[in-house]
């Protein structure tokens, strides 16, 4: 995860470079390996020793939870961490605060038309791409996943650097959508700048690596006259905020709840 040739029993996860992107990705990796942490433990006990400690006469294997398809409906429920999103956005929605962007130098020749294709195609593949939210009758903030030939993603061409900050410092209208905005610069002959921004609703901090991997495999398959080998996921984020409602509705918010009760208890 660190991306180091060894790390020590000993070592500080995050004095060696870790950080909360990391950390997530080291939670994930210890529950497919089937050991449960959490977020606090690894911030807690940020050495391999510390941690092993912490898991010491734990349960090492978890049930394995399957996601289920959720039924498809006009509107579906938001995560707690997008109605978060959507309640600072309605304080103001101007703010460019959790807007996601990134750039990419492409040197060579460029078949612009091959890039776009490979943008339509990353839509069409991630749902929450092409997701507006919208405020129902009772309050509750709900997701709208529009149809894969409904979004459309505009390539928009910059002329110079002042347009590629205004397309990053332009506001999201997460209503209307879309939530992503491509752009490209033409440097000269053989060096565009590509700039991507996605609104943090639909996207965190590993997302753009899962762009801009996903668009240049399209890319490079367009290029060979191929067909893409990604294929759409089984389950996209607006299964998981289904299915993390139920979980929450079904007793798991009051089990966390008591857990965080009884270790503030055990901390007096």
């Amino acid at each position: 995860i660190l991306g180091m040739p060894r790390v020590g029993a000993h070592d500080g996860f995050f004095a060696l470079g870790g950080d909360s992107i990391l950390s997530l990705k080291l939670i994930s990796l210890a529950h497919r390996r089937g050991w449960q942490l959490s977020p606090r433990e690894v911030f807690e006990h940020p050495t391999v020793a510390a941690l092993a400690r912490a898991v010491d006469g734990r349960s090492p294997r978890l049930a394995i939870t399957v996601l289920p398809a959720a039924e498809r409906s006009a509107a579906m429920p938001a995560s707690f961490a997008q109605e978060r999103q959507w309640f600072l956005w309605q304080l103001d929605p101007t703010s460019t605060a959790y807007h996601i962007a990134g750039a990419l130098t492409l040197r060579g020749a460029l078949d612009v038309a091959a890039l776009r294709a490979s943008f339509e195609a990353l839509v069409r593949r991630h749902e929450s791409l092409r997701t507006t939210f919208h405020a129902s009758p009772d309050g509750a903030v709900k997701q709208r996943v529009q149809g894969p030939g409904e979004a459309v993603i505009a390539l928009t061409e910059l002329s110079d650097d002042a347009q590629a900050r205004r397309l990053v410092d332009t506001p999201f209208d997460l209503s209307a959508g879309p939530l992503i905005r491509v752009g490209l610069q033409r440097r000269d002959a053989d060096r565009h700048l590509l700039v991507v921004v996605m609104h943090h609703i639909v996207s965190d901090g590993g997302s753009m690596r899962i762009v801009v991997d996903e668009v240049l495999a399209d890319y490079e398959a367009a290029l060979r006259g191929e067909q893409s080998m990604l294929v759409p996921w089984p389950i996209q984020y607006a299964d998981y905020a289904a299915w993390q409602r139920h979980r929450m509705a079904e007793g798991e918010q009051q089990r966390q709840h008591d857990a965080g009760q009884a270790d503030r208890h055990r901390r007096a």
